[in-house]
């Protein structure tokens, strides 16, 4: 009982820029953690060029995640990456998106 009205104290205080900030410091976090041992394993040269591809792929990705909303936002309510998905690919997308999520959570 103590732990759900914690979590539902945090979850209160909690609004969209703390909940970007939190997943933008994860993901700085863990790619600071990994890039030395991807430069150390592949080299400078390479690692370089690998960490500008892929930087091009995250944004192009995220650009095309843009398009995408702001395409369906005239016909329908896209809050998330999840509701895109199921608007996008139907219910069985939805389903493969949450086993992918849980998947690759671990």
């Amino acid at each position: 009982a103590e732990y759900e009205q914690r979590v539902l104290y945090y979850a209160k205080k909690a609004n969209v820029l703390s909940c970007v900030v939190n997943l933008v410091l994860c993901q700085i976090g863990l790619g600071g953690l990994t890039l030395p041992q991807m430069y150390r394993d592949v080299g400078w040269v390479q690692g370089i060029v690998m960490t500008v591809v892929f930087a091009w792929v995250s944004a192009f990705a995220l650009y095309l995640l843009d398009q995408t909303c702001r395409a369906l936002s005239t016909r329908t309510s896209v809050g998330s990456i999840a509701n895109l998905v199921a608007v996008v690919f139907g219910a069985r997308g939805a389903v493969a998106l949450e086993f992918l999520m849980f998947v690759l959570s671990f």
